[in-house]
C-alpha cells in the first residue's frame, strides 16, 4: 500500500550558450532549443532542447554536463529510468563535480531498486556539497527501503535540520513513520509537506495513514486528491480501492481495481484484492481466476494460497482440489484458523467427517467461539453419530450468528 517519494528536482545552473558571429534563422531556432531544455515542467520539450544543446556541440563543457544531465530528468519523468542514467554517466564525464548530477542518478537508481548504487551516489554529493539536502533525503529513502528505518529518520532529521521546510524530507519520514506503523507521525508530516507543495504521491501516503487507523472517508478523500493530481496511479487506485472495501462497497473497489491493472495488468496487490471483493460478493469464480494469477506471479504470497483454499472448499467442484490447496496452504502457514476450517469444510464436503473434527477443534483452540468452526464441528459430529455433541455446537454457532447455517448451505453443506 506504499511508494516511495523520491525528490522531483533539484536546482541546475541555466545553460549559457555564446554564438558567434551574426544570429541568423538557424540561431535563433538553436536560442529556442536551448531554452526549452530548461523547461523543468514538461519532459518532452525538455528533452528536445537538450537532444538540440547536445547535438550541436556548441556548448562549454561545463554547460554540455548540464544539458545532459537535464536531458537525463526528462528521461526519468518519462519513465526511461535506463536511459536517464546513461545521460547522467555523460554529465558525469563532462564535470565530475557537480552534485545535482549525483543526486539525480542516485534518485534513478532507486527507482531501479538499485540502493547501494544510489547509496554510492549520494555519498559522492555529499562529499561535493556536505549541506546537500535531497542527498540527505536520498540516504534517507535508501535506509528506508532496506528496512533500517531508524537511520533513515536520522537523514530526515539532518536534511530537516538544514532546510526545515523540505517538503521532499517532510514527505518521506512520513512514509518511513507509515512502514512503523507510527500513522499520527506520518499524518503530522505529511500535513506540513502538503502546505508546503501539494504532491500526488504524499496525498497517496497520507490517505495510507488513514486507511491503516480505519479513517476510510479521509483515505479516499486523499486519494482523490492524489489522483486528481495523476489520475493513472495504480497506487492510490488499488489503496482507494482497499479503503473502499473497509466500508463494505466492493462494487466501488472493484472498478478501481479494474482501472489499476489496465495500467499494470500483473499487479499482483490489485489482484489479490479484487479476488478478496469478488469472495465476498460471492463471486467465487472470478475470486479463484484472480487468486490464480497472483500464485503465478508471486509462488510465494501466502495470502493467495490462504484465500484460493478458502474459495476453493466453498465453491463447486472437486473438493479432492480444494484439499490440496488447503495442504499446501497450511504448509505455509500452520495453525491457521482460516485455513483449518477451510480444510474443514473440504473434508465435510468429501464426507470425511472424522478428518473434519481435529481441523475445527485446532481452530477453535486459537479461536474460541469462532462461529464458522463451531458449526462445521457440529455437523460433522452429527454424521459421525454424536448427536447430542453436534446439536450443542450448533446451537453455540447459531447464537454467535444468526446466518451461520445459510452461509454453510451456500457451500452445499446442512446440518442434516
Amino acid at each position: 500500500m506504499h511508494r516511495n517519494i523520491v525528490a522531483a528536482s533539484i536546482a541546475v545552473s541555466s545553460i549559457v550558450l555564446s554564438l558567434v558571429g551574426g544570429v541568423t534563422a538557424a540561431a535563433q531556432s538553436y536560442e529556442v532549443l536551448a531554452a526549452l531544455c530548461n523547461t523543468l515542467a514538461d519532459p518532452e520539450l525538455r528533452l528536445r532542447g537538450c537532444d538540440a544543446v547536445i547535438k550541436a556541440g556548441k556548448a562549454t563543457p561545463a554547460d554540455m554536463a548540464i544539458a545532459w544531465g537535464i536531458r537525463g530528468t526528462a528521461y526519468s519523468d518519462m519513465g526511461q529510468v535506463d536511459r536517464a542514467i546513461q545521460d547522467y554517466d555523460q554529465s558525469i564525464k563532462f564535470e565530475p563535480d557537480l552534485p545535482a548530477t549525483y543526486i539525480y542518478r542516485g534518485n534513478a537508481y532507486i527507482a531501479k531498486g538499485q540502493y547501494d548504487r544510489a547509496q554510492q551516489d549520494f555519498d559522492r554529493a555529499l562529499k561535493l556539497a556536505p549541506e546537500a539536502v535531497l542527498a540527505f533525503v536520498g540516504h534517507g529513502i535508501v535506509y528506508g527501503s532496506k528496512g533500517q528505518y531508524d537511520r533513515s529518520l536520522q537523514a530526515f532529521d539532518q536534511a530537516l535540520k538544514l532546510d526545515p521546510d523540505a517538503a521532499s524530507a517532510l514527505s518521506n519520514r512520513g512514509l518511513t513513520y507509515n512502514k512503523m506503523g507510527q500513522y499520527d507521525r506520518a499524518i503530522r508530516d505529511l500535513d506540513r509537506a502538503l502546505k508546503l507543495a501539494p504532491d500526488a504521491l504524499a496525498f497517496t501516503a497520507r490517505g495510507d495513514a488513514y486507511n491503516r487507523k480505519g479513517e476510510y472517508d479521509r483515505a479516499i478523500q486523499d486519494y482523490d486528491r492524489s489522483l486528481k493530481l495523476k489520475p493513472d496511479d495504480p497506487d492510490a487506485l488499488i489503496n482507494r480501492g482497499i479503503a473502499y472495501m473497509g466500508k463494505d462497497q466492493c462494487d466501488l473497489a472493484i472498478r478501481g481495481f479494474d482501472r489499476a491493472l489496465e495500467i499494470r495488468p500483473d499487479d499482483a496487490n490489485a489482484l489479490f484484492n479484487r479476488g478478496l471483493c469478488y469472495f465476498e460478493t460471492a463471486q467465487y469464480d472470478h475470486a479463484l481466476q484472480d487468486y490464480d494469477r497472483v500464485v503465478k506471479l508471486k509462488p510465494d504470497f501466502v495470502g493467495a494460497f490462504r484465500q484460493r483454499c478458502s474459495t476453493r472448499s466453498v465453491l463447486g467442484g472437486p473438493p479432492e482440489t480444494a484439499l490440496a490447496n488447503c495442504n499446501e496452504a497450511l504448509r505455509l502457514t500452520p495453525n491457521d484458523p482460516l485455513l483449518l476450517k477451510s480444510r474443514g469444510l473440504a473434508y465435510l464436503k468429501m464426507n470425511q467427517p472424522a478428518a473434519a473434527i481435529p481441523d475445527y477443534d485446532a481452530a477453535l483452540k486459537i479461536a474460541p467461539g469462532d462461529a464458522g468452526a463451531l458449526y462445521g464441528r457440529g455437523v460433522a459430529r452429527r454424521r459421525k453419530g454424536d448427536v447430542k455433541g453436534g446439536d450443542a455446537d450448533i446451537v453455540a454457532a447459531k447464537a454467535s450468528q444468526s446466518d451461520i447455517a445459510d452461509n454453510f448451505a451456500s457451500w452445499g453443506v446442512r446440518e442434516k
